[in-house]
């Protein structure tokens, strides 16, 4: 059947839309129209003729989080301003995003921003973060200054292994030296 949105938030404030399968629309999977203030979170938004997920103008303060958003026109599209974009997985769409407000696309570190399956490297320092920001199509001018490398990315630990063999000792030479490395991490 033929349909606009999956599902349309118009003229609402402070709804949290989470932990739906939005797909297969002719147009969009979710709109945003003159509606502030809400969450979309932990949502599947896939093939969806137009967008994954739309922000119209005169919808701002919004928040988009931890959605995997696929294999849609565009992912994610705003004409708002000030909201906040991040954590979500962005993979196969035609046109990643789309930004003509200001809005922010990542929080600070150590949260970071979303992933980007074209925008995977390069990570010289390895903590999961790729070292130049992605560049959101539009007229805003719009970055994600924090870019991760891999899908959910934000989910796994990117700290480097410590080894931890006890504390310091003072042997005299021949000295059997036992060494407990229960304190070590991955």
């Amino acid at each position: 059947t033929w349909s606009l949105a999956g599902l349309q938030l118009f003229y609402v404030q402070h709804c949290h839309v989470s932990d739906n399968n939005v797909s297969l629309n002719n147009r969009g999977g979710i709109w945003v129209n003159r509606s502030s203030n809400n969450t979309i979170a932990d949502n599947s938004i896939y093939s969806n003729g137009d967008e994954g997920i739309n922000i119209y103008t005169s919808s701002n303060n919004n928040t988009i989080y931890n959605n995997t958003i696929s294999s849609n026109g565009y992912g994610i599209s705003i004409s708002g301003s000030d909201n906040t974009i991040y954590h979500n997985n962005l993979i196969n769409n035609t046109n990643q995003a789309y930004d003509s407000g200001t809005n922010s696309w990542n929080l600070t570190n150590p949260t970071g921003g979303n992933y980007w399956d074209n925008w995977t490297s390069p990570d010289s320092d390895g903590d999961g973060v790729v070292d130049n920001p992605y560049n959101v199509s539009g007229g805003a001018g719009a970055q994600d200054q924090l870019p991760w490398k891999e899908q959910d990315g934000w989910t796994l630990d990117y700290s480097e292994p410590v080894a931890n063999a006890g504390p310091d000792q003072t042997v005299d030479e021949d000295t059997l030296v036992t060494f407990d490395g229960s304190g070590s991490t991955d």
